[in-house]
């Protein structure tokens, strides 16, 4: 039974972060004008959807979100067929963590543009990663997929949630495989391929190589090392295990998995008053 336990704990140290709905800010930065400002001198120029769109983009990038939505949904209500709008306001719901009123804008933009790739791959990052609904997401990424069958993002996203949500690992490591050959620069990708060899399908060994690539693309990466040291770890070389994990902690000192991670490898060490004390900071900083 301790056994079972130990091995429990360790499955969960493995860790990826595959998502990207942060680069929601940096896409509105783009699109706006190089001296973005507003004319607030007439009351015409408050009266135009455009207007209201543009103020909502300021507003969301001075961290205003209640305020960019209300200026959106002025835009709207002035012209309810922006596709750009109701696309953007499904992207700051979904910042906002309201993810059911972020899916029905989305829904808005689609009956509005069906061909959009980018609207369907919002639409299923919510429905993965803020709803836990594998199979409608997978839907939407492979809707997304349809018009634009070379994003290697929306491939590794879709490997992501087959792996997560039904578990069709090998499908998955397919998925994971094409993102891979479309951008191998992505060190997320090589990280994630890795984690689901690892985490889900136990291949300890063959797992290494993935993250490697991921550690060699970005050296300041704390996931691939705190995986490479699950992996080391369950292959029983605690060494170079507790060496990753320290490498994790130097990047990234709030990993708490890192931390739960050395902790194990000098518990099976004999090292315990080390291990307690990497326990310690693990918890403290919110491992359960």
């Amino acid at each position: 039974m301790k056994k079972f336990l130990v091995l429990i704990s360790f499955l969960a140290i493995f860790c990826a972060t595959s998502y990207a709905m942060d680069n929601f800010a940096e896409q509105l930065e783009n699109s706006l004008p190089s001296t973005p400002g507003i004319d607030t001198g007439t009351v015409e120029s408050e009266e135009t959807p455009a207007y209201w769109f543009q103020k909502a983009k300021l507003d969301f990038l001075s961290g205003s979100y209640d305020s960019a939505l209300q200026s959106l949904d002025k835009s709207l209500s002035l012209e309810p067929g922006q596709e750009e709008a109701w696309l953007f306001r499904g992207g700051l719901l979904s910042n906002m963590g309201r993810y059911n009123d972020a899916l029905s804008s989305f829904d808005q933009a689609i009956l509005l543009n069906g061909s959009n790739p980018g609207t369907w791959y919002e639409r299923g990052l919510v429905l993965y990663v803020g709803m836990g609904r594998y199979d409608e997401a997978l839907h939407s990424f492979d809707q997304a997929l349809a018009f634009s069958p070379n994003d290697a993002l929306i491939w590794l996203h879709k490997g992501t949630a087959l792996a997560e949500g039904p578990g069709r690992y090998e499908e998955a490591l397919q998925a994971l495989d094409t993102s891979l050959r479309l951008d191998s620069s992505n060190p997320v990708a090589w990280n994630y391929r890795g984690f689901v060899m690892a985490r889900y399908m136990r291949m300890y060994n063959e797992s290494l190589g993935y993250f490697d690539n991921a550690i060699a693309l970005n050296q300041s990466y704390a996931e691939p090392w705190t995986n490479k040291g699950a992996s080391l770890f369950a292959m029983g070389r605690h060494d170079d295990a507790l060496m990753s994990f320290d490498r994790a902690i130097q990047i990234d000192r709030d990993s708490a998995k890192a931390w739960q991670g050395k902790g194990l490898v000098l518990q099976a060490q004999g090292r315990q008053v080390e291990a307690e004390e990497a326990f310690l900071q693990a918890r403290a900083l919110g491992y359960a």
